[in-house]
């Protein structure tokens, strides 16, 4: 799967170059892989416009009976287990993958079920 490009003719090989040096390490140590499923949901004081807008669609396409519709995101990670996945994966959503001051997540941690 190609990645995308900077710009520069042969960037494309640099990125496969890495990719690669990747694979090998994670080989080489052999880690065990965790798989991490983060559910961010709109706080429920909020007003969830895009789930009123899905209700209104159900409502007109004969599904009356849905009474409240929230939408939010699914984003699934994996990453090398550790000791300290639980906090790294708090500093992901505080920092980056939700906002904190609007939105609410969970997450869940797997283990992978291969090793690489």
């Amino acid at each position: 799967m190609p990645i995308q490009s900077c710009g520069h003719r042969n960037s494309n090989k640099t990125f496969y170059r890495i990719e690669y040096k990747e694979l090998v390490i994670q080989e080489e140590y052999n880690l065990v892989m965790a798989t991490v499923n983060i559910s961010i949901m709109l706080k429920p004081a909020l007003l969830d416009a895009q789930g009123r807008v899905v209700q209104g669609a159900l409502s007109s396409l004969g599904y009356a009976e849905v009474t409240k519709v929230r939408v939010g995101k699914e984003i699934v990670l994996e990453l090398p287990d550790s000791p300290d996945l639980e906090s790294k994966i708090k500093d992901m959503c505080g920092k980056l993958l939700a906002n904190p001051v609007i939105e609410d997540y969970s997450y869940e941690i797997q283990p992978s079920s291969e090793s690489r």
